[in-house]
């Protein structure tokens, strides 16, 4: 009798324990997803509303506390995040809660700026190789007020880069120039593949950021004593594949020009 019941008591347990585990992977979603399963349920919600404009203050606040979220449970993974994109979201806020202490997004603008940035994270949720990879050559570290030459490598993704596509190179107090190869700050631009051109061209959209701007070449200020300088170059005779590479050389002095003047601190 004792062994019975020893023996039912084991059968209980462990039938309790088969129960449990049953529940706990009905209900624990996908254990390699970076996402809870509640983030994830939003954040595929999201997918399908972002294109959806709407001038709701609810539903944009809403959706941009998604996107935040989103994005810094993508952060943890590692994986990139635009720099620009932290500033973005408070400047959104102020707007959505009508409160100051900064810059503002004009609300106009806002259900433009979550479906632009839903769509970059979805790509890079759904598509992890699809963006590429940056390498930087040398890596430093680089001596303040040098003149120097740096590469920066760019390995085309998994969705590699249509004809009529392009890149957006910046720089922070450099002032960069593609005009003129014997000057300073001269930045120029090759492809492995022979056949793709990357030429210097006046901007084809308008980038949101705190860096970008719609003003083509020249420096802009970001920020008061902070000037920037956006380029853009477009792609054209062959589109570019997984695996390709752009070269983007920073100070290139193959035409004469002193290399790229580095920033000096006092």
């Amino acid at each position: 009798m004792l062994n019975r019941h020893r023996s039912s008591n084991r059968l209980a347990i462990l039938c309790l324990l088969v129960l449990a585990l049953s529940a706990q992977g009905c209900t624990g979603g996908d254990p390699g997803d970076y996402l809870t399963p509640d983030l994830r349920q939003r954040v595929e919600a999201l997918k399908l509303e972002a294109p959806q404009a709407t001038d709701d203050v609810a539903v944009l606040s809403d959706r941009l506390d998604t996107l935040w979220q989103w994005a810094n449970a993508y952060s943890l993974t590692g994986g990139p995040i635009p720099d620009a994109f932290p500033q973005l979201v408070a400047n959104a806020n102020r707007s959505l809660r009508d409160v100051g202490g900064g810059a503002t997004i004009p609300m106009s603008r806002i259900p433009e700026f979550i479906r632009l940035y839903t769509r970059e994270f979805q790509i890079k949720d759904e598509h992890p190789g699809a963006v590429g990879s940056l390498t930087l050559d040398p890596p430093g570290p680089f001596h303040a007020g040098d003149q120097v030459t740096v590469r920066l490598i760019y390995t085309v993704g998994a969705l590699g880069m249509a004809e009529g596509g392009g890149l957006l190179v910046r720089g922070a107090r450099s002032g960069i120039q593609a005009e003129d190869p014997a000057g300073r700050n001269y930045v120029s631009i090759e492809s492995s593949n022979p056949d793709a051109t990357l030429t210097s061209s006046e901007p084809w959209g308008e980038w949101l950021g705190m860096h970008f701007s719609n003003r083509g070449r020249r420096a802009i200020p970001a920020r008061p004593g902070v000037p920037r300088a956006v380029l853009q170059f477009r792609l054209s005779g062959a589109a570019l594949e997984e695996g390709d590479t752009i070269t983007i050389t920073y100070g290139d002095t193959s035409g004469g020009g002193p290399g790229l003047a580095l920033q000096e601190t006092r």
